[in-house]
């Protein structure tokens, strides 16, 4: 049995915000109306992702607009940086390691 777990979704915040809001995967099923919440759990993985209607609800649930809960997919929503005196779009990249940080 093949328990490799494919992450097609990486560096959402959907965990994060969940835990800023005080909220425990149960309760955001429970008002996604998602009939377990096994899937929030996969969603937060990065595993799969909520189809559109479930995107706006989680972002109205967190109180962000909706390209906030995948930034790397959406790098032209980005907020601009500043970086060695020159502007750009997409999420501030750790100096020591080069990847994403995502607030």
């Amino acid at each position: 049995m093949n328990t490799n777990k494919i992450i097609k979704y990486p560096h959402n915040r959907l965990r994060s915000l969940r835990i800023q809001r005080g909220l425990l995967q149960r309760q955001v099923a429970e008002l996604l109306a998602l009939q377990c919440e096994n899937r929030l759990s996969l969603w937060e993985q990065g595993i799969s992702a909520p189809n559109l209607e479930n995107l706006a609800k989680l972002a109205k649930l967190y109180q962000v607009l909706p390209h906030d809960l995948y930034p790397l997919l959406f790098p032209e929503y980005a907020p601009l940086q500043l970086t060695d005196g020159m502007l750009h779009r997409g999420p501030q990249m750790h100096q020591d390691t080069g990847s994403p940080s995502l607030l």
